[in-house]
């Protein structure tokens, strides 16, 4: 505190670690004379100094003849053992950070062995704040949910869950084998590559255009496709 807020300073630093700690001290001359020295121990080296744009470190090559680095220097050895333990506060970046990585993790883990939305997790397996950018059309595709008498059925809200072409009503039936449904058809695909075909419709803008027609026809012609439950 005993320099003025627009002076300069030289200050020399100096760091010792060995085994025990790291040892860390400065010290401000004036007249060949110790005015300010400070003495830190670090359980783990912190260089908390770069982080400040007003502090601008400079190497010496070897402090032997320097007298402000050869004080600098005893100070740190001395500081391992006789220095005041330093413990430097995190800075709120640090715990939203930890904190965000914390939260994304549980959410994974509980994505990954979660017993719902399987279908979806096949085609994004990993969690994230970022949207993924469908719509409600390719929503209702991916997951299952909506007009399709195999969702009805599934939550009783229908008898069974046949289409009226006689299939089962679910999504990738109305996609490629249902005739009312043939204007916007999709090749069909093999077991074995369902995954990537479902990713490449997602994927390329045609396929997503073809895939919002024939979920908005579903929905606006649903007496036509549902067969009657009663």
């Amino acid at each position: 505190n005993h320099i003025d807020s627009g002076a300069k300073a030289n200050i020399y630093a100096d760091g010792s670690k060995t085994d025990e700690g790291t040892g860390s001290a400065y010290c401000i001359l004036e007249n060949y004379g110790i005015i300010t020295s400070w003495q830190v121990w670090f359980e783990k080296f912190k260089p908390f100094f770069s982080q400040n744009k007003h502090i601008h470190l400079r190497w010496l090559k070897a402090h032997v003849g320097y007298l402000c680095n050869e004080c600098a220097d005893q100070l740190a050895k001395e500081a391992i053992t006789k220095g005041d333990p330093f413990l430097l506060p995190k800075p709120l970046s640090y715990l939203k950070s930890e904190i965000k990585s914390a939260a994304l993790s549980i959410w994974q883990d509980n994505w990954d062995n979660g017993e719902s939305g399987r279908s979806t997790h096949d085609i994004m397996p990993r969690v994230s704040n970022k949207p993924v950018g469908w719509n409600r059309e390719e929503i209702m595709f991916v997951t299952g949910h909506g007009h399709f008498p195999s969702y009805l059925h599934r939550f009783n809200l229908g008898t069974h869950d046949n289409c009226s072409c006689g299939g089962k009503g679910d999504p990738i039936h109305y996609a490629t084998k249902c005739r009312f449904t043939l204007s916007w058809h999709f090749q069909t695909p093999t077991v074995s590559l369902k995954l990537q075909w479902l990713k490449n419709i997602l994927t390329k803008n045609l396929s997503r255009t073809r895939l919002r027609l024939l979920m908005r026809f579903i929905c606006d012609e649903n007496n036509l496709i549902v067969e009657d439950n009663n």
